[in-house]
């Protein structure tokens, strides 16, 4: 592997070998004009010296893994350099025994899982864009999905991880087992940050057993009627895997509101579980069906197109967040306006939607947008746009896309600056 001299960013010749012109249209559509294609180091001391390098001159980067979430957020402020990650794409390590495995950022979450299965083994999340998605841009963006009811968030799974710094340096945190209290807890910091704080090099995760059996269950009806179900599987013993308020599923009668139930373990478990759920919501005078096995897939798949890039039509993606206890107001909210599909996690309280133009007319649907956030905020929560088109971007500053942060954001800007000192990580795209 040659070295690279900071004066390789001057003359895409230089790094003829690393650039990747092919994605550019990509990167194009989503961050902005490019100023030179992806530079994609095959590894992570390579990685570090373009980070070197890119220090030495000052000169900001996107860094990106796939692509998938490139649209995520703000369009990174002035010339960046697009860094990509999908080269450090190995499986550095995994310990049947300990349920452990390490990873490089690079690698896509379908490539581990994969890699994982012979040992009857997985990483339980099911993020948006599952077949694409890397598990340094699942980190970067926070995105779990609707298995954090059983097995919490993608950050409750980290159990360490290795980053390059601004400035080339490699640093560790973390470490290999479950228990570990050693340092700072780096893991949750840079879970979520979009890659303005350090690029992610290395995780290591914690894995399960890939359940004997999963099924799922949908009750419908009496909106006060489901929440009481919600709360009673809650409070109970009973342990689905994912629990989530849903509508606009084709799986549900139209104009429905649902709750999703799924559960994995041994098949006794299973349909134990399903038999005392069907007769909780028969209680409670709810409809239920259960899915079959073609059935399920499509409809966790249709249940993740509210996280990810929505049709022309729709062509903005909310993630909004309340009290659980909030999340049948806010339901009435959503489903009775223009997001035509959406799902809430009932136990976090998180949520994804996608919408288009309210009768093609954007000031509208952005007032709309806003009413939706004071809801959320009311409700000791929050929302954020994560794609919008050009059509809304005079109507919402960079920072409005994120909301308000409150005290925090000053403290957030502290820890930019001590990660960032120049600004060069993502520059704009995230809070601070």
């Amino acid at each position: 592997m040659r070295a690279i001299d900071p004066n390789d960013l001057n003359d895409p010749n230089d790094l003829n070998d690393l650039l990747d012109p092919s994605i550019g249209q990509l990167i194009d559509r989503s961050i902005g004009q490019l100023a030179r294609p992806a530079v994609m180091p095959e590894s992570i001391e390579q990685l570090a010296e373009v980070m070197a390098a890119c220090a030495a001159q000052r000169q900001p980067i996107a860094p990106f893994g796939s692509g998938s979430k490139l649209a995520w957020g703000n369009v990174p402020k002035g010339s960046v350099l697009p860094v990509g990650l999908g080269r450090l794409d190995r499986l550095v390590m995994h310990d049947e025994a300990d349920l452990v495995a390490t990873v490089e950022a690079g690698m896509k979450l379908r490539d581990l899982q994969a890699a994982l299965a012979p040992s009857g083994q997985w990483l339980p999340i099911d993020p948006a864009f599952a077949e694409t998605a890397t598990l340094g841009g699942i980190v970067a963006t926070a995105d779990t999905g609707s298995l954090r009811q059983r097995y919490g968030g993608i950050r409750d799974l980290l159990l360490g991880l290795s980053i390059v710094r601004w400035d080339g340096q490699i640093a560790k945190a973390g470490g290999r087992v479950v228990k570990n209290v050693a340092g700072y807890d780096l893991m949750k910091l840079f879970t979520g940050s979009f890659g303005t704080l350090g690029l992610l090099a290395t995780l290591t995760v914690r894995t399960y057993p890939i359940p004997e059996q999963c099924q799922t269950l949908l009750l419908w009806g009496d909106c006060p009627a489901l929440a009481q179900a919600a709360q009673g599987l809650r409070n109970s013993t009973l342990t689905p895997i994912a629990l989530d308020w849903v509508w606009g599923n084709p799986a549900l009668p139209e104009r429905a509101v649902g709750l999703a139930l799924r559960f994995g373990s041994v098949a006794p478990s299973v349909a134990e579980q399903v038999r005392r759920s069907i007769a909780l919501a028969e209680q409670l005078g709810l409809q239920s069906r259960v899915l079959s096995a073609l059935e399920e897939a499509d409809f966790w798949q249709a249940s993740r197109a509210a996280s990810t890039t929505p049709a022309g039509d729709r062509p903005i993606t909310l993630k909004f967040g309340a009290l659980p206890t909030a999340a049948p107001a806010l339901l009435d909210r959503l489903a009775n306006g223009p997001i035509s599909q959406g799902q809430i996690h009932a136990s976090s309280g998180l949520g994804w939607a996608s919408l288009g133009a309210i009768e093609g007319d954007w000031l509208r649907t952005s007032r709309w947008i806003r009413q939706l956030r004071a809801a959320c905020e009311a409700a000791q929560g929050f929302l954020t746009l994560l794609q919008v088109p050009p059509e809304l971007t005079h109507q919402f500053k960079q920072s409005d896309r994120w909301g308000d942060r409150g005290s925090a954001l000053a403290l957030m800007g502290k820890i930019k600056q001590q990660f960032d000192p120049h600004q060069l990580l993502n520059p704009g795209r995230f809070v601070v």
